[in-house]
Protein backbone atom coordinates (compact mmCIF):
# COMPACT_ATOMS: atom_id res chain seq x y z
CA UNK A 1 0.00 0.00 0.00
CA UNK A 2 2.79 2.23 0.82
CA UNK A 3 4.85 1.88 -2.26
CA UNK A 4 1.36 2.66 -4.58
CA UNK A 5 1.04 5.78 -2.62
CA UNK A 6 4.59 6.61 -2.90
CA UNK A 7 4.77 6.14 -7.04
CA UNK A 8 1.56 8.50 -7.04
CA UNK A 9 3.49 11.42 -5.37
CA UNK A 10 6.09 10.79 -7.60
CA UNK A 11 3.56 11.08 -10.59
CA UNK A 12 1.84 14.54 -9.59
CA UNK A 13 5.15 15.99 -8.58
CA UNK A 14 6.11 19.11 -10.14
CA UNK A 15 9.37 19.81 -8.89
CA UNK A 16 12.57 18.11 -9.83
CA UNK A 17 13.56 18.23 -6.20
CA UNK A 18 11.01 16.57 -5.19
CA UNK A 19 10.77 12.86 -4.14
CA UNK A 20 8.00 10.25 -3.29
CA UNK A 21 9.62 9.51 -0.05
CA UNK A 22 10.24 12.66 0.76
CA UNK A 23 9.18 12.82 4.92
CA UNK A 24 8.75 9.20 5.01
CA UNK A 25 10.73 7.42 7.81
CA UNK A 26 12.46 4.22 7.26
CA UNK A 27 14.20 1.78 10.38
CA UNK A 28 17.29 2.04 8.63
CA UNK A 29 19.72 4.15 6.13
CA UNK A 30 19.97 0.71 4.48
CA UNK A 31 16.33 0.38 4.21
CA UNK A 32 15.81 3.69 2.62
CA UNK A 33 18.28 2.53 -0.19
CA UNK A 34 16.53 -0.95 -0.83
CA UNK A 35 13.00 0.88 -0.94
CA UNK A 36 13.64 3.81 -3.19
CA UNK A 37 16.92 2.41 -5.06
CA UNK A 38 16.01 -1.43 -5.43
CA UNK A 39 18.41 -4.46 -3.77
CA UNK A 40 21.35 -3.55 -6.39
CA UNK A 41 21.76 -0.55 -4.71
CA UNK A 42 22.60 -1.98 -1.47
CA UNK A 43 25.96 -3.57 -3.02
CA UNK A 44 26.36 -0.67 -5.73
CA UNK A 45 30.45 0.99 -4.98
CA UNK A 46 28.43 4.55 -6.46
CA UNK A 47 26.16 4.69 -3.63
CA UNK A 48 27.96 6.03 -0.42
CA UNK A 49 26.62 6.66 3.04
CA UNK A 50 28.33 9.54 5.33
CA UNK A 51 26.89 10.16 8.79
CA UNK A 52 27.32 13.22 10.71
CA UNK A 53 25.72 13.23 14.24
CA UNK A 54 21.93 12.68 13.65
CA UNK A 55 21.95 13.87 9.40
CA UNK A 56 23.01 10.98 7.09
CA UNK A 57 24.03 11.79 3.40
CA UNK A 58 23.09 8.94 0.93
CA UNK A 59 25.17 10.14 -2.30
CA UNK A 60 24.67 8.37 -5.79
CA UNK A 61 27.56 8.67 -7.49
CA UNK A 62 26.64 6.55 -10.54
CA UNK A 63 26.82 9.88 -12.61
CA UNK A 64 30.00 11.29 -14.02
CA UNK A 65 29.87 15.01 -12.80
CA UNK A 66 26.58 15.59 -10.83
CA UNK A 67 25.91 13.25 -8.52
CA UNK A 68 21.98 12.37 -6.70
CA UNK A 69 22.17 13.59 -3.26
CA UNK A 70 19.77 11.96 -0.40
CA UNK A 71 19.60 13.20 3.29
CA UNK A 72 18.38 11.73 5.88
CA UNK A 73 17.85 13.29 9.63
CA UNK A 74 17.75 10.15 12.84
CA UNK A 75 14.21 11.42 14.15
CA UNK A 76 12.47 9.18 17.02
CA UNK A 77 14.95 6.50 15.86
CA UNK A 78 14.14 6.64 12.39
CA UNK A 79 15.96 7.85 9.57
CA UNK A 80 13.68 10.37 7.63
CA UNK A 81 13.84 11.63 4.37
CA UNK A 82 14.42 15.46 4.59
CA UNK A 83 15.80 16.59 1.10
CA UNK A 84 16.46 15.58 -2.08
CA UNK A 85 19.33 16.99 -4.67
CA UNK A 86 19.49 15.27 -8.09
CA UNK A 87 22.20 16.21 -10.13
CA UNK A 88 24.28 17.90 -8.34
CA UNK A 89 28.43 18.24 -8.34
CA UNK A 90 28.39 19.54 -4.67
CA UNK A 91 26.35 20.00 -1.79
CA UNK A 92 27.08 21.88 1.32
CA UNK A 93 24.86 22.61 4.72
CA UNK A 94 25.62 26.25 5.62
CA UNK A 95 24.42 25.36 9.69
CA UNK A 96 26.00 22.75 10.90
CA UNK A 97 24.10 22.11 14.15
CA UNK A 98 20.63 22.59 12.79
CA UNK A 99 20.77 22.92 9.19
CA UNK A 100 18.21 25.32 8.02
CA UNK A 101 19.82 25.64 4.46
CA UNK A 102 21.52 23.46 1.94
CA UNK A 103 23.51 24.38 -1.27
CA UNK A 104 23.88 22.79 -4.33
CA UNK A 105 26.25 22.87 -6.73
CA UNK A 106 24.82 21.61 -10.65
CA UNK A 107 28.03 21.77 -12.65
CA UNK A 108 27.67 22.67 -16.12
CA UNK A 109 27.35 21.10 -19.08
CA UNK A 110 26.61 21.92 -23.16
CA UNK A 111 22.96 22.30 -22.56
CA UNK A 112 22.72 24.57 -20.00
CA UNK A 113 25.46 27.00 -17.64
CA UNK A 114 26.46 25.86 -13.58
CA UNK A 115 23.92 26.60 -11.20
CA UNK A 116 23.66 27.10 -7.65
CA UNK A 117 20.55 25.97 -5.88
CA UNK A 118 19.45 27.22 -1.96
CA UNK A 119 17.29 24.86 -0.19
CA UNK A 120 15.78 26.18 3.24
CA UNK A 121 13.95 24.58 5.43
CA UNK A 122 11.14 26.58 7.36
CA UNK A 123 10.84 25.98 11.08
CA UNK A 124 8.27 23.48 11.84
CA UNK A 125 9.07 21.74 8.43
CA UNK A 126 9.95 18.36 8.00
CA UNK A 127 11.57 18.79 4.63
CA UNK A 128 13.93 21.53 2.81
CA UNK A 129 12.50 23.11 -0.38
CA UNK A 130 14.50 24.57 -3.26
CA UNK A 131 13.70 28.26 -3.06
CA UNK A 132 16.52 30.73 -4.67
CA UNK A 133 18.07 29.26 -8.18
CA UNK A 134 21.46 31.46 -9.05
CA UNK A 135 23.11 31.22 -12.87
CA UNK A 136 27.07 30.93 -12.01
CA UNK A 137 28.83 32.89 -14.32
CA UNK A 138 32.60 33.06 -15.06
CA UNK A 139 33.07 29.58 -13.61
CA UNK A 140 31.08 30.40 -10.50
CA UNK A 141 32.34 33.35 -9.41
CA UNK A 142 29.67 36.01 -10.02
CA UNK A 143 25.78 35.44 -9.79
CA UNK A 144 23.61 36.39 -11.83
CA UNK A 145 20.12 37.54 -11.59
CA UNK A 146 18.34 35.37 -7.92
CA UNK A 147 15.76 34.16 -10.07
CA UNK A 148 17.01 33.83 -14.07
CA UNK A 149 14.20 32.18 -16.71
CA UNK A 150 16.92 29.35 -16.59
CA UNK A 151 16.04 28.44 -12.99
CA UNK A 152 11.89 28.77 -13.47
CA UNK A 153 11.72 25.14 -13.88
CA UNK A 154 13.81 24.15 -10.61
CA UNK A 155 11.85 26.04 -8.23
CA UNK A 156 8.66 25.15 -6.75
Amino acid sequence: MTFVLLLAAAVTSSSPFEHEALGHCFDRADEFVLVTMGKEALSDPNINMTEKGRWTWIIDQTATTNYTWFLLETSGGKKCLRAYVPAASQVEFKCQESPSRIDAFIAPNADYPAKLVEFFRAPGSVSFRASRCFVLMGGGTHRATRKPASCEHLLD
